[in-house]
């Protein structure tokens, strides 16, 4: 991955070269196709890209969120013992939930036959991306579609109903299987990352009832992430639930 500068907007951009496996396997054309699709301030806007299966060569070029990764801001307060504040952790919640609602279920936010439904597969604070805003908080916005699958790629035969690769350490219950509900475990994995300054969450975290994110934060947050992390995905919180919940 690296920070170019756009000749025609002057503007940095991130490109990400795709590996040859990436190229082989299909999932860099799966990846692209789904960048192409998305238009949504929380998701990386896509700017270019092209996969040549002939000459083994592929690129992404993506928007420059000069605020860097929720990894890398976890990792800094872990480091100078400062918790995140509440606004902050509601902050990203709402984008990468408002992120994924449009994923999920298209402009509308509602269920659309038109709309071709993404699955993410690969939240985590790594690739939770921020940019500077008007509010005193960055955007979130998420990144790296390299795990995504749509309907689409699914009746075509491009992806399975399995997941072909995952970090194992925000792998909900039921995986390698997924549902529009895995995202919406993983959602919450990366609340409780940031309400705990660890960028790896231990299992024993999954199944503690009642206060996920500790002590430091409200019943009403602790509330909405202990449903989002619920092992049955048939019995967690739906992105339609979560907008007005802390509203």
């Amino acid at each position: 991955v690296f920070i170019c500068l756009d000749n025609v907007t002057n503007k940095y951009v991130i490109k990400k070269k795709l590996t040859d496996k990436d190229i082989r396997s299909g999932l860099g054309k799966r990846e692209l196709n789904a960048l192409k699709q998305l238009n949504h301030e929380n998701i990386n806007r896509f700017v270019d890209g092209y996969v040549d299966k002939e000459r083994m060569t592929g690129s992404i070029y993506l928007e420059y969120c000069d605020q860097g990764t929720l990894y890398d801001l976890i990792k800094a307060h872990a480091r100078s013992h400062s918790s995140l504040p509440e606004g902050f952790l509601i902050r990203v919640l709402d984008g990468v939930v408002a992120g994924i609602r449009y994923m999920h279920k298209g402009p509308s936010g509602q269920s659309n036959r038109q709309w071709n439904t993404l699955v993410h597969r690969d939240l985590k604070p790594a690739n939770i991306f921020l940019k500077a805003s008007q509010n005193p908080y960055p955007r979130a916005v998420i990144g790296d579609f390299g795990c995504c699958a749509s309907d689409s790629d699914l009746r075509s035969g491009r992806a399975t109903e399995t997941v072909e690769r995952q970090d194992p350490r925000f792998a909900p219950p039921e995986a390698p299987r997924y549902y529009r509900s895995s995202d919406i475990f993983q959602i919450g994995m990366i609340i409780v990352c940031m309400a705990r300054l660890e960028n790896e969450v231990s299992r024993s975290t999954r199944v503690e009832h009642g206060r996920p994110l500790g002590w430091g934060y409200s019943a009403e947050i602790n509330h909405v992430v202990q449903k989002c992390i619920l092992p049955d995905p048939e019995q967690r919180i739906r992105t339609s639930e979560l907008v007005p919940v802390l509203d």
